[in-house]
């Protein structure tokens, strides 16, 4: 015996004869092969120009959804180590020590802001004060320099007034004046009218002076000017002057011009007789005036006889 010697069971011949008859049917029913084709010749591929400048890629890039509603980020912080908790508990520390010095700062720059605001007003106030204290002042040395220019003006202009007077009696009645300058300073273009008037007590009609005799000249400083005026009147006149049943009204006007060309300058007078002593002018109530004094001055400058 040659090869394996063991018996072969009846289930291993059973199944190789039903290979071998598989197989002959399957022979026996395949098509007929076709016939040779002839060779052709080889065609080239195309090149492959995709990924070129000639025809770009497009590639299309999906939305990035990380962080949005749809794909929320989700970051676990990992827990801090020894060192960096003492590193940020120092930071804060810092940082709170910064935020009190800055608060203390700001604090302090508004309180000297207050402070200077404060010490502004005061300083304005007491500017306003020197400034009211200097318009004062100043306005009083205008006053007192006004006043003084005034007075020195007073002091020194021209005052012509009537400084004597007196009545007598040859063959006819004379009554006369003496006019003053009482200033510091010519009277020039001095003119004197002097008329008279007999009447009744206590009556004076006192007729216009439409003219004014000729100018007399100059009177200087304290120089003085007489003038008179004849009445021809009868004995019985006389006697009832003397008696003082009438009264003789002297009156007249002084214009003049004063050292600083005030023009016009004039001083009035009026005087009467008055018994006894018919001899002697005294002043009437009225009538005695000037452009530059009271009329109770002129009354002290016409009161004083000759």
């Amino acid at each position: 015996m040659t090869g394996d010697s063991r018996p072969r069971s009846p289930r291993a011949g059973l199944l190789a004869v039903w290979i071998s008859t598989a197989t002959a049917i399957a022979l026996a029913d395949a098509p007929p092969a076709a016939p040779a084709r002839s060779a052709r010749p080889a065609v080239a591929a195309a090149p492959d120009l995709r990924g070129t400048p000639q025809q770009p890629l497009l590639v299309r890039t999906p939305p990035d959804l990380r962080g949005t509603s749809g794909r929320p980020s989700v970051v676990s912080a990992a827990p801090p180590t020894d060192v960096e908790a003492r590193g940020e508990a120092d930071e804060r520390a810092w940082r709170h020590t910064i935020d009190r010095w800055t608060i203390g700062a700001a604090v302090a720059t508004i309180l000297v802001l207050i402070g200077q605001g404060i010490a502004f007003i005061f300083q304005a106030h007491r500017l306003k004060q020197s400034v009211d204290e200097t318009r004062r002042a100043t306005q009083a040395t205008l006053r007192i320099a006004q006043t003084e220019q005034q007075t020195a003006r007073r002091q020194l202009k021209a005052y012509v007034f009537v400084a004597g007077h007196g009545v007598k009696y040859d063959r006819a009645l004379e009554a006369s004046i003496i006019v003053k300058n009482f200033g510091q300073t010519p009277a020039y273009k001095l003119r004197v009218s002097i008329r008279t008037l007999i009447g009744g007590t206590g009556e004076f009609r006192e007729s216009a002076v439409s003219e004014m005799p000729p100018t007399v000249g100059t009177l200087g400083p304290g120089a003085t000017f007489g003038a008179a005026v004849r009445v021809d009147i009868s004995t019985e006149e006389l006697q009832t002057i003397q008696a003082g049943f009438q009264r003789l009204f002297v009156y007249g006007k002084v214009t003049f011009e004063d050292a600083f060309g005030n023009a016009g300058r004039w001083t009035t007078f009026r005087l009467m007789t008055q018994s006894p002593t018919w001899t002697q002018l005294v002043s009437c109530a009225e009538g005695n005036d000037s452009d530059s004094l009271e009329q109770d001055e002129a009354l002290f400058y016409t009161s004083r006889v000759i």
